[in-house]
């Protein structure tokens, strides 16, 4: 199978597709591991010796996992992030809404791809985003429109108006 980096937008394909972290086999991703230059922190989080709070450290490695990475580090992160998100709680949940805004609106087609396959991920990311533009009073037109105009693939443009629903759902809400 022929693996490629496709440069614009800094992620790994497989036949057109997009691949993700879950998308390896165990022992190709030990591989990528044992080649990858992360935080050791980072590693203890994927292998679930640590876990996060709403401290500066926390905040640190938060902002590691949503830079702009590609390729291999590109979709470890993302997969630790995820891992994050569905098991945080109380004030590190509060804090995870900047980050998931902030990876969404950085990765709009990468985010929407994997979403439109992963329901239940997706939810959460569309309610800490709802929750972060309303207690932020941030634009909700400008987020629309900076998604809607960053998906050029018809299929995802199809989606992304059912997140940015699923957005406003909760926005509405509150």
């Amino acid at each position: 199978m022929l693996i490629c980096v496709l440069c614009l937008s800094c992620t790994i394909f497989v036949s057109d597709k997009c691949q993700y972290w879950e998308d390896l086999s165990d022992t190709r991703q030990n591989a990528i591991l044992q080649t990858l230059h992360v935080d050791v922190r980072i590693l203890m989080l994927y292998q679930h010796q640590m876990t996060l709070s709403d401290d500066d450290g926390s905040e640190e490695i938060l902002n590691t996992l949503c830079s702009q990475t590609d390729g291999y580090k590109k979709i470890f992160y993302f997969y630790v992030f995820n891992d994050m998100l569905q098991s945080s709680d109380g004030a590190l949940r509060e804090m995870m809404g900047t980050y998931c805004l902030r990876y969404v609106m950085d990765n709009p087609a990468f985010t929407m791809n994997y979403f439109s396959n992963h329901s239940g991920i997706s939810k959460e990311y569309s309610s800490s985003i709802g929750t972060e533009i309303y207690h932020n009073n941030m634009d909700v037109d400008a987020f629309k429109h900076h998604l809607l105009s960053s998906i050029r693939q018809k299929s995802l443009q199809v989606y992304t108006k059912d997140f940015i629903r699923e957005v406003l759902q909760v926005y509405d809400s509150m």
